[in-house]
Parts: structure tokens; sequence; C-alpha cells
């Protein structure tokens, strides 16, 4: 299995674990950091498999099943980002309805992982030579790490300047 595979299997696997905690969590304030923390671990991926993997496979041509992948994981990456802003909005995080879209939450996330685990993962090889691979780990990786996007589509820093700002109106 290449570097990436890893790399996305071991994200798929601390997603997973942080979606089954916010379901099976009952304090509203345990449910809000799980779900910042959620958020927070989700983000940078999701941008990163949307500019580096997903646009590398919808550019190749040898691999029919490619671009299938690639959209199906893009659109299961929108489904879990709309989710997500409800979760966000709710302010009712105790209720059932904040319950019943975690749980449809983990089971998207669950799903996803599942998906690109026993679909993609392996057969990223048919596609990409070893230094493709590498290649796209790196830039992976490197896109990940700089953090991508909020769940409303800006750059981080107007992000955090827009919470900081809608705190600033809570205490005043």
């Amino acid at each position: 299995m290449s570097a990436l595979a890893l790399t996305l299997k071991d994200s798929h696997g601390r997603l997973s674990a942080l979606a089954e905690d916010m379901q099976d969590v009952r304090r509203s304030e345990s449910r809000k950091e799980l779900l910042t923390a959620f958020i927070a671990e989700y983000m940078p991926q999701a941008h990163a498999r949307n500019v580096v993997l997903y646009a590398a496979l919808l550019k190749v041509s040898k691999c029919e099943w490619a671009h299938s992948c690639a959209h199906r994981g893009q659109v299961q990456q929108q489904l879990i980002q709309e989710l997500l802003k409800y979760l966000q909005l709710n302010r009712f995080i105790g209720s059932e309805l904040w319950t019943a879209q975690a749980a449809v939450l983990r089971e998207l996330v669950i799903g996803h992982a599942t998906a690109e685990r026993e679909s993609l993962l392996p057969r990223l090889d048919d596609c990409f030579d070893e230094v493709q691979l590498h290649d796209l780990c790196a830039r992976y990786q490197a896109m990940r790490e700089i953090g991508g996007v909020s769940l409303w589509g800006w750059p981080k820093t107007k992000w955090r300047r827009a919470e900081r700002s809608s705190e600033a109106r809570k205490t005043a």
C-alpha cells in the first residue's frame, strides 16, 4: 500500500473515531468540543482531497473507475460539509434533532471511509506510478497542513476573524 493510501486510511480512522465519539457523548459542552475538533480535523483533509487527490483522479484517462470514485468522493464530502453546517448552527446541541444529525454524520463518514478504503485505495497503483504517488502524498500532506477553508468557504484567516467578531458580539 502506498504512503498516500496509508495517510488517507489514517485520516479516515481519526475522523471515524471523532464522529463515533460525537454521537456517543451526551453532555452538550463535550459535543460542542468534539464538533469543533471534528471540523478542525475534517476541513483541511477535505480540501486537500479535493485539490490534490480527486483532481488527479479526474485527470487520469487510463483508469475508467477513477472519475467515478473522484465524483462520488466529492459528493460525499459536500454532504458531510452541509451536515456539519447544520450541526454547527443548531443551538440545541442536546436535542434529538442534533443527535439524529450526528448519527447521520457518523454514517456518512464511515461510509465514505469504507468506500475509499475498499474501492479507491487498493487501486491507486493502477492509475499512478510510484513517483506520482509519492508526489501526490507530499502535496496532500502539504495542503492539509496549510489548513484549507472553513465550512463556509472562507480562507481560514477570514474564518477566524469572523469567529472572533462573533464572540465579541456575544460578550458585548
